[in-house]
């Protein structure tokens, strides 16, 4: 297995960034890991008008999909290694990542990336999805850019995307997000 990756919740909660994030996990050599404290988080932010079965159906096809991702409960997990100087609400997250012995934690709290460099970066980096992505298309897996469009091809269709192809539509809702480096380096992937 390739690197292995502790996921936020604020990555897993965007329907659209979620699909592409756990595409990737499915078809590169990574190995991506959250925690119940996370799924919780997740569970918490969701739009509001998702019900409590597609809630619980999301879930579950995350658990089906990744059946060795969730790490388990990690509040009750000693301090150590650091994780005293990350803020109360995020160092579930940073605990999960040192649990799971990840050496990436992907988020896009600028604030926790930030604690995480000051506090943790003898054993931990956090990057942002946006981080993530551009270095899953740089890398030398050329199924990875077709499982991404194939995905977009599959779930995507709702959007209105005219004569566009998946790989324009991809491109586009990348610019779209401000994932630039992702979208730069998808550009430079085909």
């Amino acid at each position: 297995m390739g690197q292995r990756y502790f996921l936020d919740a604020n990555v897993l909660v965007p329907a659209r960034l979620r699909d592409v994030v756990l595409t990737i996990a499915l078809a590169a050599p990574v190995e991506v890991h959250w925690s119940h404290e996370v799924l919780d988080e997740v569970k918490r932010n969701l739009p509001q008008s998702m019900n409590a079965s597609s809630v619980a159906a999301l879930l579950g096809q995350l658990e089906v999909a990744f059946p060795n991702a969730n790490i388990g409960n990690v509040s009750h997990t000693p301090s150590g290694a650091g994780h005293a100087h990350i803020n109360i609400k995020d160092r579930h997250v940073v605990i999960g990542a040192w649990r799971c012995q990840a050496s990436l934690l992907v988020t896009d709290d600028q604030n926790l990336r930030r604690e995480v460099r000051s506090s943790c970066s003898r054993w931990l980096s956090a990057i942002s999805s946006d981080v993530f992505l551009a270095s899953q298309y740089a890398g030398d897996v050329p199924h990875v850019r077709a499982s991404v469009v194939s995905m977009v091809e599959r779930r995507w269709q709702m959007l209105d995307v005219g004569e566009r192809s998946s790989e324009e539509v991809f491109d586009l809702w990348l610019r779209r997000h401000q994932l630039t480096r992702a979208a730069e380096a998808f550009r430079g992937s085909g």
